[in-house]
């Protein structure tokens, strides 16, 4: 395929994604779904690639999305974020083992209920950055598009569940349209 032509379809199937996250938001959004442009976005776009579109993000545009995300989160971790670590000692170091018994836990239903072999249902049950845990499946050689499924629903499941349990508890103000 020529540069040309080859970029032009990058270039459509990335506005695409973007289109199609960005209406996804706007919808959640505007029902009043708590963290709407967030789920919304990614529901659309998982929900998309599901059904076997395209979904793309260029390697520099997501790179630069990851270098904003970090400095907006370095910006809320201040001193007294870190002595808040120091302080509750028990409850991090619970969070610890209880994320390492999920991930046991998952990766022994992988193995066991749907025969994955060790490193994929370690790979799958991997909580974290999905981008790096299928950038490892695919160097590793595991199977990749059984845990990128189960990655997306893992994404999917987060930032939708999440803040809907939170609305639905009443620990997060509704979301406002301007």
């Amino acid at each position: 395929m020529p540069l040309a032509a080859s970029f032009v379809r990058t270039l459509a199937q990335t506005a695409e994604t973007l289109l199609i996250a960005l209406a996804g938001g706007t919808l959640f959004t505007l029902v009043g779904f708590p963290a709407g442009l967030i789920s919304g976005s990614v529901l659309a776009v998982a929900v998309a690639a599901l059904l076997g579109r395209p979904v793309r993000v260029p390697v520099p545009l997501a790179r630069t999305g990851y270098v904003l995300i970090g400095i907006l989160l370095g910006a809320v971790v201040t001193p007294e974020t870190v002595k808040g670590f120091t302080a509750w000692p028990v409850s991090i170091a619970l969070v610890m083992v209880a994320a390492l018994c999920m991930m046991l836990a998952t990766a022994t239903y992988l193995r066991l209920a749907h025969g994955w072999d060790r490193l994929s249902a370690l790979l799958g049950a991997s909580p974290g950055s999905m981008t790096q845990v299928i950038a490892l499946s695919t160097e590793l050689g595991a199977d990749l598009p059984a845990i990128a499924i189960v990655q997306t629903m893992r994404v999917l499941l987060l930032t939708t569940g999440i803040p809907a349990g939170l609305a639905l508890f009443g620990l997060v103000a509704p979301a406002r349209c301007r």
